[in-house]
């Protein structure tokens, strides 16, 4: 460090709800690099975590949180099988029109 420089360590505690808006403002790109970091600071651990939560939601009776975690995970595997499939289809779409072409 030099001499005119001057080094400030700060701690930030964010609540839930901060946290919450910070996420909500990402957009969906960065939301998915959120998670990918997450599933790599918490591996498997990450299952365990989403039991405990789910333990908290119903025993503190917190509807928003039951709705919000119903919406967000409830649907996903389904979303990613969907968008899973559609990829799929395209893929043998494209591969059968190429073979179209090459027998022309």
């Amino acid at each position: 460090m030099r001499s005119n420089e001057l080094s400030i360590k700060v701690t930030v505690d964010l609540s839930p709800q901060q946290i919450a808006e910070q996420f909500w403002e990402l957009g969906s790109e960065r939301q998915a690099a959120f998670y990918a970091h997450l599933h790599k600071i918490a591996g498997h651990r990450l299952g365990i975590q989403c039991a405990q939560i789910e333990r908290e939601i119903v025993e503190t009776c917190n509807n928003d949180a039951r709705e919000a975690w119903t919406t967000l995970h409830g649907y996903a595997t389904e979303y990613v099988e969907t968008a899973i499939s559609i990829r799929v289809d395209n893929a043998q779409w494209d591969i059968g029109r190429m073979a179209e072409r090459a027998r022309a």
